[in-house]
């Protein structure tokens, strides 16, 4: 996907944004942003360790002078206190505008030619807000769709997790399971470690040895309203990505 050489993204970046940036016209904010991820790492299966993972957001915003500037934020996600955090200040990886041309060993605000990964998604990620752009209903009613996030613990530990929490207590309630064989139900494994959805364990995160966001559901690039991007940042927490595991719990047990 993203095995192509600078000239050809040089070019992709000329034909999508160079009209833009010749503008000496303040242009109105686009009412879209786009959210997706990359890796810092090959992908190696349905879950990725937090720490190999980018959450990319673009969105206009005016910059000093009344230019304006085509975002790009990076984000590594993080867990706190129990709480994921998708947008958080404190984790932010990078900044950077789109509209300055991309240049080889480039610093700053400016893209690096050379970050083949991070360019190319983020010129597709603006090409998803101009999209977005053409389907204001479908746009408005667009909700954001963020991974859901495993704790992952040595085998040794695996065993003695105990499940917790209002959801968990009412799925077992509800399909007449206890705790052990509903931690089983939903038991997974990725490299060597056993996986237990975040919000059931939250009492033995202590003994965590990383935490996984799946990713197999997660999609590459989704455009939004920008105010619910600006809402997620400014909630620095980002969204809840857990409320979905009642759902499959549903599914599954039933």
């Amino acid at each position: 996907m993203y095995a192509v050489t600078g000239n050809e993204l040089r070019r992709r970046w000329c034909k999508q944004m160079g009209v833009r940036a010749a503008s000496r016209v303040p242009r109105p904010l686009r009412c879209a942003a786009a959210v997706g991820w990359m890796l810092d790492c090959p992908r190696t299966g349905d879950f990725v360790e937090m720490a190999r993972l980018a959450i990319v957001v673009v969105r206009d915003e005016y910059f000093h002078g009344g230019r304006t500037a085509v975002r790009v934020v990076g984000y590594r996600p993080a867990v706190a206190d129990g709480e994921i955090q998708w947008f958080s200040s404190a984790n932010t990886l990078f900044r950077k505008d789109l509209m300055l041309r991309p240049q080889p060993f480039a610093r700053g605000m400016r893209i690096d030619l050379r970050s083949a990964q991070l360019l190319s998604l983020a010129l597709r990620l603006d090409h998803r807000i101009e999209q977005g752009k053409s389907h204001p209903q479908r746009l408005r009613q667009a909700t954001m769709k963020m991974p859901a996030v495993w704790a992952g613990f040595h085998r040794s530990v695996a065993d003695g997790v105990i499940g917790c929490g209002p959801e968990f207590e009412a799925l077992c309630g509800k399909f007449g399971m206890d705790r052990q064989a509903m931690l089983a139900k939903f038991r997974r494994e990725h490299d060597g470690l056993v996986l237990f959805p975040l919000r059931w364990v939250n009492d033995d995160l202590g003994r965590a040895t990383a935490m996984f966001a799946e990713v197999a559901r997660f999609p590459v690039r989704q455009a939004v309203p920008t105010q619910l991007i600006e809402n997620a940042i400014r909630d620095a927490s980002g969204l809840g990505s857990q409320t979905r595991h009642a759902d499959e719990a549903r599914a599954t047990v039933a």
